[in-house]
Formats: structure tokens, C-alpha cells, sequence
């Protein structure tokens, strides 16, 4: 039987705290992460190398979004990892 969930599309913005979501996600069902973006090409492409599918990759916030809403991804939620 197909599952036809709907799936919540996550975009993470800052990898380097962001990475430490992408096994948690990936070991739902309900979630399918879908963007990522960091200014680091380097700790982008580290979190890249932990997922399972291809994403929208950017390097600045407004690029994010409108590349996840020119694509019609508008139901991407953001997670911003707390920084200290």
C-alpha cells in the first residue's frame, strides 16, 4: 500500500548546527528534508554528504526562499539551529 502522508518539507539554514538534524529527520517518514542553506561550501557540502536524496542548496537566506517558492515548495518549513 502507498503512503499517501503528506510529508513535511524541511529546509535547514546553518549547516554547522544544522547537520545535527538531518539523522533525526531522516528517520521519519513524515519528513523529507528539502534545502539547506550555509555560506560554508565546506560544511554545506558536510551535510550534503548525510543525506539520502538531492536538495536546493544556497548560500544566502533570501536564495533560500525563493528558490524553495519559485519551485513551488512553499510548504518548506525552516529550522534555525540555535547558536550561542
Amino acid at each position: 500500500m502507498k503512503n499517501t502522508q503528506k510529508k513535511f518539507k524541511i529546509g535547514i539554514f546553518g549547516a554547522w548546527r544544522g547537520e545535527s538534524f538531518i539523522p533525526i529527520f531522516e528517520s521519519f517518514d513524515e519528513f523529507e528534508i528539502t534545502a539547506i542553506c550555509d555560506k560554508s561550501e565546506e560544511r554545506m557540502q558536510k551535510a550534503l554528504s548525510e543525506l539520502s536524496r538531492p536538495v536546493i542548496c544556497c548560500d544566502d537566506f533570501d536564495a533560500l526562499l525563493e528558490e524553495a517558492y519559485s519551485t513551488r515548495k512553499s510548504e518548506l518549513k525552516l529550522i534555525f539551529p540555535e547558536y550561542r
